[in-house]
């Protein structure tokens, strides 16, 4: 995070504090999945299986970093959010 502003070798140059010492805003997610299988034979030569499901199922904006950028002489500080809506999934698993 940002700490002060100075001047050096005619730039305007920004002091950050030590690293990890802020951290972001909490974080919460809610994920869901159903996996479906086969039968269970033991001597089977090979088992396949479906899994359905949704990762961020609330949709919730969700903070993975947050950056600053210079704006009118002040720094503003901008949270990048990835994910913010519902990604549902559909995977096939084939062992032998």
């Amino acid at each position: 995070m940002p700490v002060a502003k100075f001047e050096y070798g005619g730039s305007e140059r920004v002091y950050f504090g030590d690293r990890n010492s802020v951290r972001i805003p909490d974080y919460f997610r809610l994920d869901f999945s159903v996996n479906l299988e086969g039968n269970h034979k033991v001597k089977k030569l090979a088992h396949a299986s479906w899994s359905f499901g949704v990762y961020n199922i609330l949709g919730r904006d969700n903070p993975y970093s947050v950056y600053y950028i210079p704006e009118g002489g002040k720094l503003q500080g901008y949270k990048l959010s990835i994910f913010a809506e519902p990604i549902p999934f559909i995977t096939y698993n084939f062992r032998f």
